[in-house]
């Protein structure tokens, strides 16, 4: 979480300056072009993450909510676009 903190303190367009810890791995208060937004922060280990908590399904529902992964090498932003690549998924029920 905290490789993640400092990486977003290095982009622009972030502000976690008044960030909150609101549960174990979300982030609350945290602005992206004057916007706030939730950040999920996961470890990735072996090149996968684990959607552990409930709590972060639920975030991540919401609009303005991002999913960062680290590695303990590389810190990134995971987009949906990727995920549906990885997971090969081509169909999912809305």
């Amino acid at each position: 979480k905290d490789r993640v903190i400092a990486h977003l303190k290095e982009l622009e367009e972030y502000d976690v300056s008044g960030y909150d810890e609101i549960a174990p791995t979300t982030l609350a208060g945290i602005k992206k072009n004057g916007q706030d937004i939730y950040i999920i922060v996961r470890p990735a280990y072996n090149g996968e993450v684990i959607i552990y908590y409930g709590s972060e399904q639920n975030t991540l529902d919401f609009e303005y909510s991002e999913l960062w992964a680290d590695d303990g090498t590389d810190v990134k932003k995971i987009t949906f676009g990727h995920i549906l690549k990885k997971a090969k998924i081509r169909k999912f029920p809305i």
